[in-house]
């Protein structure tokens, strides 16, 4: 059944215009809205109100009457379908004519029944938009005879329960009755809740205090079935809270639609219209479609709430270039533009501005290339050019924020200052660096201090300016910076939201491997092509890298010019690429092929036209969804890009336990942190500042949580950000299997011929003493001999055994970590404790009393023994033992209840369905072991596979024996040290009695 079109008398011409207004079809205004005053408008409200809210005679209270007199004067009521009993709704909504005043004299512009469970807007639809929705869909609106039989199924008999029955049609979810009306008539299902929030439900105690899990309200529970899609299409609104609020309910609610099987898409405009009918009232309907088109996956949509900008700015641009001037009360200065747009030309005026005033600069950066490129263009000096150059650090300098604390070379004191201007330029990745980085690790609580110091030195003095630019500038630098100036500070926001009129043409390559890719490079360069490949690797253990793909094209074109552009060959005097940051565009043109690392992946502008035909890229998810971006933009010019990413980051890429909670990421780190420092049991470490900069801690835990979940969906994330910049997505032709398969054997012969090589020059390298390799190690600029060396060095004191090619092979892959703890777990067990006093004191001596959690808990070990101990680990170790899944069937169950905190500790993801096999592997694999198939057993159907223990085969007992002999006279000496100094005490003490 349809409902049929009749003329509505009880709807006022004033209504009906209302809702036409938002692109409403009148026969759907006719069916669902109603004029109403007087009593009427009252009745439709207090229908549940309970009879302890009525008098004798059954007329409600005056307080109820009192609180809805101004309905009296008339609106409109909608109300619609229950989809529970598919009739007619009590619920609805009321839009008075003359709305009251809440709380803080906020306008109520609609009113719904009072204690009444919210429900939903389930509008009745017309016949014609009935046919609509089929047609969009495909979906016939009846059921053949034969198959009303096969499934016992009646006709559905209205609109919404054929949308029940088929769950292959998308439903758009929107908030406002209008809202429903308008997607409704533009050929969408569509439900409206009467608030955000509304979707779901929480049950709470008499004291508001929540004490159940959320569900959904039972009307969109009934729609959530057979995987059916939903599209979250909520007001664009501007003010931040707003935007949060939304953001949030869209998350609660989405996490509950996909607990149920949903696929989930949220739709976004940038449009001079705020509700969804405004778009189809003001754009039309072409425009909506758009709109629904490139919806963001929910996925998607999560990891760019983490780094979106939701302050309001003080001036929004469209512009190809930024020109806009500063006022003189502006101090940290927000500027967020697209690639390309002069960001670092427009900082460049602002430093030189603030050098003819007397003011002094400083570039902070995370890549030491980066930062002399920005000081040469500044006209400053970088920290290791001031000795010789003629200004000597007078008008400022750059460096990397590795080097900003006192200790280092540049000696940084931020007292020196007031009144300066501090440039961060790509300042998300900058901060991401100085907050997760090994490099910094080591110093990294001393250059919190100084980072601290300086800002609030810089804000609170009267000229003192910061600027942070990045065209991905996101609330969490900003909120990062404002946490460290201590006081209340309004920043002065830039946003440029000029998106290029010639976009690129993005072509995805969606294979598990990135042969295909490969496969049409080869082909591109055979037609003459000239491209610029940016990796996410060089090493040459990796097929996919640099220095591999360099051999293999030199093989296929050897007469074509190719340049290896990574953090080798930037920093070897003898290789062209040496140094080339600041020249790219005189050099590049004169090569045929252009191999680039990660290292020119931010900060540079090749400026250079008509030279590459191509950019390509390669992101094997090492790198930052944002970082591949950066890198695929760097040619300014709009010509093809090739993009191929793995669909899921790697496992390593992931922070901490891999969380996408903010809560559950800081709450595993604190209890990390706590276990290891309470199995050390050290009362020297009771007053240890374990609250260090908790603001700056919690930046960590946002930019971890928007990496993981972008890790989650790394290539649609990549994908779906560049179609937001205005690109075009095309799915790239796939090449043929026979080729791929000869191009990655090819490729993959090529890396391994290189890498067994390397490892026997390395194994062959001299040995330099501790002094040398110090030296070697603090050098920027090396030759490929001396970084063999330096290799050599480091894998000598590591392992205290012949360095063969062997060792250098599993030292490459992750070799150390495994051996150190099983080493621990097991023959050197003893002297776990003072491994781990001696890693928490160091830290504590570099951090004056306080630690950074994250880089402690990536140190010490004591907790991770603790833990594999307590899982039994042991067990797999003993030799002549045997395990099927049956035999460690209870084992297994008890893991998996404990599946959280296996994830914090030791960072291994146990899933349900696993087996208690796979379970074990898995946590052997910690120690780089792996228990052997031995043999099946059992009848046919009933067969059992039966593995053995996890017996080592490298060699790693002699390594053992050595550590245990090395850290047995440590102790040795370190105890007779005490002695001699408890002597001396002792002496001191009876000579001053």
């Amino acid at each position: 059944m349809y409902y049929q079109h009749k003329e509505n008398s009880s709807l006022s011409a004033r209504h009906r215009q209302e809702w036409l207004d938002s692109g409403v079809d009148p026969k759907l205004i006719e069916l669902n809205v109603r004029s109403l005053d007087g009593f009427a408008a009252i009745e439709s409200l207090i229908y549940a109100l309970p009879h302890s809210e009525r008098r004798n005679d059954g007329r409600i209270r005056d307080k109820w009457l009192k609180k809805y007199r101004h309905v009296e004067k008339g609106g409109w009521w909608c109300s619609g379908v229950d989809l529970l009993t598919f009739e007619e709704a009590e619920w609805g909504c009321f839009k008075p004519d003359f709305p009251r005043r809440g709380g803080k004299g906020k306008v109520i512009k609609y009113e719904h029944p009072p204690q009444a469970d919210t429900e939903l807007f389930a509008l009745r639809v017309p016949q014609t938009i009935w046919d609509k929705i089929a047609l969009r869909y495909g979906v016939k609106r009846y059921l053949s005879p034969l198959a009303l039989r096969l499934q016992d199924r009646k006709q559905p008999v209205s609109f919404w329960e054929w949308i029940i029955r088929n769950p292959e049609i998308p439903i758009l979810i929107t908030e406002g009755a209008k809202k429903a009306g308008a997607l409704l008539s533009a050929g969408f299902a569509a439900i409206a809740l009467p608030g955000v929030f509304n979707g779901y439900r929480q049950r709470r105690d008499d004291g508001g205090q929540v004490v159940g899990l959320p569900r959904l309200i039972p009307q969109v529970d009934v729609l959530a079935k057979g995987e059916r899609k939903f599209y979250f299409c909520f007001d664009q609104d501007e003010k931040p809270k707003t935007i949060e609020n939304v953001n949030k309910a869209i998350t609660k609610t989405g996490k509950l639609l996909a607990n149920q099987g949903c696929a989930l898409r949220v739709t976004r405009w940038e449009l001079p219209a705020k509700g969804i009918d405004d778009v189809v009232a003001t754009f039309g309907r072409n425009v909506l479609e758009q709109i629904v088109r490139n919806a963001l996956r929910f996925e998607s949509w999560q990891a760019q709430q983490y780094a979106r900008l939701s302050y309001r700015p003080d001036v929004k641009l469209n512009q190809r270039y930024l020109d806009t001037p500063l006022p003189p009360s502006a101090r940290l200065i927000a500027l967020k533009s697209p690639k390309g747009t002069g960001k670092t030309e427009w900082l460049c005026q602002q430093a030189q501005e603030a050098i003819r005033n007397g003011q002094k600069v400083l570039v902070l950066t995370h890549r030491v290339q980066l930062g002399e490129a920005l000081c040469q263009r500044f006209g400053i000096d970088y920290v290791t050019a001031m000795r010789s150059s003629q200004t000597q650090g007078v008008l400022g300098y750059g460096l990397c924020v590795d080097s900003l604390h006192p200790h280092s070379q540049a000696r940084f004191d931020p007292e020196e200052w007031h009144d300066a201007v501090v440039i961060i330029d790509e300042a998300e990745q900058v901060f991401w660096h100085l907050l997760n980085s090994s490099t910094c690790q080591k110093e990294r609580v001393a250059i919190l201090r100084s980072l601290e110091a300086l800002i609030q030195n810089v804000l609170s003095s009267e000229e003192g300016q910061v600027f942070l630019s990045d065209a991905d500038l996101s609330d969490i630098a900003l909120d990062f910076v404002r946490s460290l100036a201590g006081f209340p500070l309004k920043p002065y926001v830039i946003v440029n939201d000029w998106k290029p009129e010639e976009g690129w043409d993005v072509y995805t390559y969606e294979t598990n491997k990135p042969r295909s890719l490969v496969a049409a490079l080869v082909n591109d360069l055979h037609n003459g092509g000239v491209p610029l490949v940016c990796c996410s690797a060089q090493k040459m253990k990796s097929n996919w890298g640099t220095y591999n793909l360099e051999c293999y094209l030199k093989k296929i074109f050897p007469n074509k010019k190719i340049l290896r552009i990574d953090s080798e060959t930037v920093s070897d005097p003898s290789h062209p690429a040496c140094g080339c940051i600041d020249k790219l565009n005189e050099i590049l043109p004169h090569y045929d092929i252009v191999l680039a690392s990660p290292s020119i992946e931010t900060g540079v502008s090749i400026d250079i036209q008509g030279h590459f035909t191509g950019v390509w890229g390669i992101a094997q998810g090492v790198q930052t969804a944002d970082s591949v971006r950066q890198a695929l933009a760097r040619v300014r010019e709009p010509i093809p890009r090739h993009l191929w990413a793995r669909e899921q980051g790697f496992n390593g890429s992931r922070i901490g336990n891999g969380s996408t909670s903010i809560q559950s990421l800081l709450k595993s780190q604190h209890k990390l942190c706590r276990a290891n420092i309470a199995l050390l049991r050290e009362s020297e470490f009771e007053d240890i500042d374990l609250g260090f900069q908790p603001d700056t801690l919690k930046t960590w835990a946002k930019r971890a949580v928007a990496i993981n979940h972008s890790m989650s969906c790394y290539r649609q994330t990549i994908v779906d950000a560049l179609q937001g910049e205005g690109h075009r997505i095309v799915s790239a032709k796939e090449r043929r299997e026979e080729e791929q398969q000869e191009i990655e054997e090819e490729l993959k012969m090529t890396k391994d011929e290189n890498y067994q090589q390397y490892c026997q020059t390395v194994a062959a390298a001299p040995n330099p003493d501790d002094r040398s390799l110090d030296l070697l190690q603090e050098k920027r600029s090396k030759t490929e001999g001396e970084r063999l060396e330096e290799r050599k060095g480091v894998l000598a004191r590591r392992y205290p055994v012949e360095i063969t090619p062997e060792v250098v092979e599993r030292d490459g892959q992750g070799w150390y970590g495994n051996l150190q703890l099983h080493y621990y777990l097991t023959v050197g067990n003893l002297f776990l404790k003072v491994r781990d006093v001696k890693v928490l004191r160091s830290q504590l001596e570099q951090g004056e009393g306080a630690i950074w959690k994250p880089d402690f808990n990536a140190k010490a070990l004591s907790a991770q023994v603790h833990a594999l101990e307590l899982l039994e680990i042991g067990q797999f170790l003993k030799e002549d033992a045997t395990f099927t899944s049956h035999s460690l069937g209870q084992w297994g169950e008890q893991i998996k209840g404990i599946a959280w905190q296996v994830k914090a500790i030791l960072g291994v993801t146990i899933n349900q369905k696993d087996s208690p096999i796979a379970i074990a592997q898995l946590l052997l694999s910690k120690l780089g072991l792996k228990m052997p198939f031995l043999y099946k057993r059992g009848g046919r159907g009933k067969q059992q596979r039966v593995y053995g223990a996890a017996v080592p085969q490298d060699g790693r007992e002699e390594i053992f024996e050595r550590w245990f002999k090395r850290d047995e006279a440590l102790a040795q000496a370190a105890s007779q040290r005490e002695i001699v100094v408890t002597h001396s005490n002792n002496k001191e003490s009876i000579a001053e009695g």
